[in-house]
């Protein structure tokens, strides 16, 4: 809408032009009558921990089930039924209807909008994500599971040092410094006759005391590490846990 505004500035009258933006409101309903095909929603109780671990999967690259493919591989059966999954795949599909009926409107602005729906036959179908499982056993040579993204081979999972090594390198290290401090001693001893010895005792002392002060970082560092590696643990809950489905 274009109006004008009069204003009294130094002894003449000017005269400014404004453009106001108006909405014209208007009530639009309708139906319509759609079928949505593979909309995902998880199967999995631990799903959202999984994914935060390992990463999002392009479902949009899924292929139809292929009995083959999956020979001597181990398929996680869902643990969470489909009445369980269905109040987060109503929402998924509410947004979707939600969508196309903005698109129909063929409006600019929106206020009051709601969609009521109804949902005949629905129908489930399982998709799986491709995920590679390995292991390294740690000191204890207890097993260390290792995840493997199917589709991107991002690695999933805690990388822990070895304490058993940082032991043996402090030790290593602490068995220098006792051998430098013994020869710092029979140096000092024998500087009384030999006053230049007092000089590689002295040289000897600095690095007995260096050896003695990195023998800590091997025996701490490794304990360190593997706390921090404790959140990049994947914890699969197993299917012997949960109840038997039927579908």
């Amino acid at each position: 809408m274009k109006s004008s505004r009069e204003s009294f500035r130094n002894g003449n009258w000017n005269t400014e032009e404004i453009i106001k933006t108006r909405v014209q409101w208007e009530p639009r309903a309708g139906t319509i009558d759609r079928k949505y095909n593979n909309v995902a929603v998880p199967a999995l109780a631990d799903y959202t921990h999984y994914i935060k671990k390992l990463g999002k999967f392009r479902l949009n690259d899924a292929v139809r089930y292929n009995k083959e493919a999956l020979e001597n591989s181990f398929v996680r059966i869902p643990n969470l039924s489909p009445e369980n999954a269905w109040p987060l795949a109503q929402d998924n599909l509410n947004r979707i209807a939600q969508k196309e009926c903005r698109e129909a409107v063929a409006a600019d602005h929106f206020r009051n909008y709601s969609v009521h729906t109804g949902y005949t036959s629905p129908n489930w179908t399982q998709l799986l994500l491709p995920t590679y499982f390995t292991y390294y056993t740690d000191d204890d040579g207890s097993p260390v599971p290792i995840y493997i993204h199917g589709q991107t081979g991002k690695i999933a999972g805690p990388r822990l040092a070895s304490q058993r090594k940082g032991w043996k390198w402090a030790g290593i290290s602490m068995l220098i410094a006792l051998g430098l401090f013994l020869m710092t001693l029979l140096f000092s001893a024998g500087s009384a006759l030999l006053p230049v010895l007092s000089i590689l005792a002295l040289i000897l002392g600095v690095l007995a005391f260096i050896a003695a002060i990195f023998a800590v970082i091997p025996a701490v560092y490794p304990w360190q590490w593997n706390r921090r590696q404790q959140d990049k643990i994947i914890v699969m809950i197993s299917n012997q846990d949960q109840p038997n489905l039927d579908h």
